[in-house]
């Protein structure tokens, strides 16, 4: 059976030595280097302490409260999904979708992704949301931090809905 192209254990990273190295978050690029590192827990990652940094990332989360509080529509937050997205959720049960979305979506088979690949595909999704486009709270970014740091994961089946949007 060929390697899966999400298969870590094969790579390696002779170009540096990261002991106890930090790889600091920010709407920066992140190497592949970089990833493989997190992945193989050779160094951890922090969230950046920039004041201008933060900044920009709450300045996302807060011009989503303001669509939200202005009772407009915002994908997935107040509106179903996919063919779904011009149904709007009452405010009410806006909350609760996130639980049904992924107790919804919540199904997957096949084999368990390694620790390794689920540390690379968190580096990458942290990195994506460090972007500071999606709108989340700073917090959630230094949460997830955390959970890599402390070797926190959740456990990924290889194959079905529950990875589908990558949001999950």
């Amino acid at each position: 059976m060929p390697p899966s192209p999400c298969d870590v254990s094969n790579m390696t990273n002779a170009a540096i030595s990261p002991q106890n190295q930090t790889i600091s978050l920010d709407n920066g690029l992140m190497s592949i280097d970089d990833v493989i590192n997190i992945a193989e827990n050779l160094v951890k990652i922090s969230f950046s302490e920039d004041a201008n940094y933060q900044a920009f990332i709450q300045r996302g989360a807060d011009f989503v409260m303001q669509i939200l509080a202005d009772g407009q529509p915002v994908y997935g937050i107040n509106t179903g999904l996919g063919d779904s997205c011009d149904v709007l959720i009452p405010d009410d049960l806006a909350l609760a979708l996130s639980k049904h979305l992924y107790t919804y979506h919540g199904c997957g088979l096949g084999q368990h992704f390694t620790s390794k690949q689920v540390r690379a595909i968190m580096a990458v999704r942290i990195t994506s949301l460090a972007k500071g486009y999606s709108g989340v709270r700073p917090l959630l970014l230094k949460q997830l931090v955390a959970f890599l740091n402390k070797g926190i994961s959740p456990i990924i089946p290889s194959e079905g809905s529950v990875g589908a949007s990558g949001d999950l």
